[in-house]
């Protein structure tokens, strides 16, 4: 029976993560859709200095705050993904109650 060396097992360890995070980018998006479909709680959210910047510019370099909102004395920070709000904006978003870390920002209503 072969032993496993050091480097093998570092390997197969980063090919584990590897694999995880590839099933994550696929799914991810699926799964934070199915637990914002159930037991949905809306609140208000404040924007913050933290800045999400829009990837492949080379000239612009146009960014979006992020907000950030409490549930159950935990923070939550999240990207806007609307580049027209400013620091202290408030926002409504909508999260999960269970999963308040899937969360996401409701359209702003134009008037």
């Amino acid at each position: 029976m072969k032993k496993f060396k050091y480097n093998d097992l570092i390997l197969i360890g980063i090919a584990f993560f590897a694999v995880i995070i590839i099933i994550y980018r696929l799914l991810g998006e699926d799964i934070q859709h199915y637990f914002q479909q159930h037991d949905i709680k809306r609140i208000k959210a404040v924007v913050i200095s933290e800045k999400n910047y829009k990837g492949n510019q080379h000239v612009a370099f146009e960014y979006s705050y992020s907000y950030m909102f409490i549930v159950n004395g935990k923070q939550y920070v999240n990207d806007s993904h609307d580049y027209t709000l400013k620091i202290g904006d408030s926002i409504e978003i909508e999260y999960d109650r269970n999963w308040p870390r899937y969360n996401r920002p409701l359209p702003i209503k134009k008037e």
